[in-house]
């Protein structure tokens, strides 16, 4: 998250290891990208970087693999574009300029700040791979929960898992309109509330719905505890709806800058969402024990 826009983001580098990505039916590896000119004023330096950047893209989708950024698009040109979502490249035109899906429906979105970590060759994975549910899949999601391991330690601008709530909850107990920087410009700190709760939401949809798809794979000790992580998810999202769908005096509209009633939503709701994540952190693990 970062406090001064509060975006809630899911890095793809940090989904998890290439076991995780096989179970998918993927084979995903970081693309080696060359490092940018120290001087930004050389421009002859910065040619050469983005020739070479255009060449390094292009030669990995001719060999086969889908390129897939975590972000850097071009957001100054009038188009409407988050220049932290995920996208997938689409083409290298003969300029050198990179062009991307993103989620804003279009394919020719340009790209054009690219980091060492964050893109991505994915290709099929090998079929005769053993397609049941991966431990690594669980580990992975305890460790974010937890934000434990290198992966989801906190960093300068983000945090996961229950350390986020933390920051989640503070700023909404703390902070009048929850986003000032949203209110001033636009009278919109409201908005930076709904998009932290909407991601909440929908990741905590896609969580309980892959749980149950993979519920038949699992050994038969494990399934009542991925079906109970499953259903904490589920409460997670009924919990944020009431701020999200309902028009009386809960939706974030509604609220958003009264003090007194942001820290009753933090006390009411995101505590108990914090709880909830934490706890289906420890139904995972107790379904990790029962695989062994």
């Amino acid at each position: 998250m970062r406090t001064e826009l509060w975006v809630c983001q899911a890095w793809l580098s940090h989904v998890g290891p290439q076991p995780a990505w096989e179970t998918l039916g993927l084979s995903v590896e970081p693309l080696a990208l060359p490092a940018p000119p120290s001087d930004p004023n050389d421009e002859q330096s910065h040619q050469l970087y983005r020739d070479t950047l255009a060449h390094v893209i292009l030669s990995a989708m001719e060999s086969g693999s889908v390129v897939v950024t975590a972000g850097g698009w071009e957001c100054g040109k009038g188009t409407w574009v988050e220049p932290w979502w995920a996208g997938i490249v689409t083409a290298v035109k003969g300029d050198g300029t990179i062009v991307g899906a993103h989620p804003n429906g279009r394919i020719d979105n340009e790209i054009v700040d690219l980091h060492q970590g964050q893109v991505l060759c994915v290709r099929l994975a090998d079929s005769s791979k053993d397609e049941q549910p991966h431990s690594s899949i669980l580990k992975t999601a305890v460790a974010r929960i937890r934000a434990q391991g290198d992966f989801f330690s906190r960093k300068e601008y983000s945090a996961f898992g229950v350390d986020a709530m933390d920051d989640w909850i503070g700023q909404m107990e703390t902070v009048q309109y929850f986003c000032p920087p949203c209110q001033a410009k636009a009278q919109a700190g409201w908005r930076s509330a709904m998009t932290v709760a909407r991601a909440m939401t929908h990741r905590s949809g896609a969580a309980a719905a892959f749980l149950r798809r993979q519920l038949p794979g699992f050994p038969p000790d494990a399934k009542p505890r991925i079906m109970q992580a499953a259903s904490y998810y589920d409460q997670i999202i009924a919990m944020l709806n009431h701020a999200l769908i309902d028009s009386g005096s809960g939706n974030y509209r509604q609220f958003i800058g009264d003090i007194r009633q942001q820290k009753i939503h933090a006390d009411r709701v995101l505590r108990p969402i914090k709880d909830l994540l934490a706890t289906a952190a420890d139904e995972m693990e107790r379904a990790l024990a029962a695989m062994k």
